[in-house]
């Protein structure tokens, strides 16, 4: 085999290692915000968002290396697609090919989490809703009792003749 695929072969099996870690720490994270919303933790809610927003730039970074080094490898093999990759003769990229799967599962169960969150965030956001509409409703019945009403007395002035 020649060096500079096994080399390159080498450098994709780090990067989808890294990624697959870097995925499941997002996953993790994402849980996190799960139990921030449920406990009104808003503090914690936003540092973890920074966490994860900064794991994110990270996988976006292994991706376009990740890219880059596949492209030169297609180029290097003489294949257009890495479906055409004889994988008894590559077993490493075998491996490559798993690890890339395992990241998909990964990234799915993110998403099934996301969209709880989402839910989760829109419940909060109608109760804070509710709350701020009772709160504006009690302040102006109470307004209505603070008023000052003037001494003045009422006339009636008679127009008929």
């Amino acid at each position: 085999m020649d060096s500079h695929i096994e080399k390159d072969i080498k450098k994709l099996l780090c990067l989808v290692s890294e990624k697959y870690e870097l995925v499941k720490e997002i996953r993790a994270m994402t849980q996190k915000q799960r139990s921030s919303i449920h406990d009104d933790k808003l503090e914690l809610l936003l540092n973890i968002i920074n966490q994860k927003q900064e794991c994110i730039d990270k996988v976006n970074e292994l991706d376009k290396q990740f890219l880059e080094v596949a492209g030169r490898l297609k180029k290097t093999m003489k294949i257009d697609s890495m479906d055409e990759i004889d994988y008894g003769k590559y077993p490493e990229l075998a491996k490559v090919r798993r690890r890339i799967l395992d990241i998909v599962s990964v990234l799915n169960q993110i998403k099934e989490i996301e969209n709880g969150l989402k839910k989760d965030s829109k419940d909060k956001k109608n109760q804070l809703k509710m709350s701020i509409d009772s709160i504006k409703r009690n302040k102006k019945g109470i307004l209505g009792y603070n008023k000052t009403y003037s001494e003045q007395a009422s006339y009636f002035i008679d127009k008929k003749k």
